[in-house]
């Protein structure tokens, strides 16, 4: 399809983008901290997904979510990979925060 760029959220939208990027955000640092018990330097632990903005005020909603997933995934590939079992507990220790298990 065309490629669309949304130019701005709503006040609702733009909240609910920042309380996910923060949940993400929140993953990606653990992730990182499990790697780095294990002597890794976790390829994915920069400031990936948060959109640089040379200004003062903060730019509600803008974190591109998709590459915070893509990194978050990255880093727990690499976890499996390293520590399997470690992994399967991570998943399901954040599967029953949320609720899903």
């Amino acid at each position: 399809g065309k490629p669309t760029t949304l130019m701005q959220a709503n006040l609702k939208t733009s909240d609910w983008i920042e309380a996910e990027a923060k949940r993400l955000l929140k993953l990606q640092k653990q992730l990182c901290a499990e790697l780095r018990k294990y002597g890794l330097q976790p390829p994915a632990s920069s400031t990936a997904g948060e959109k640089v903005v040379m200004r003062k005020r903060h730019n509600k909603g803008g974190h591109n979510l998709r590459q915070l997933l893509g990194g978050i995934s990255q880093l727990y590939s690499e976890l499996e990979r390293v520590r399997p079992g470690r992994a399967v507990e991570w998943a399901s220790s954040i599967a029953r925060r949320r609720g899903g298990g």
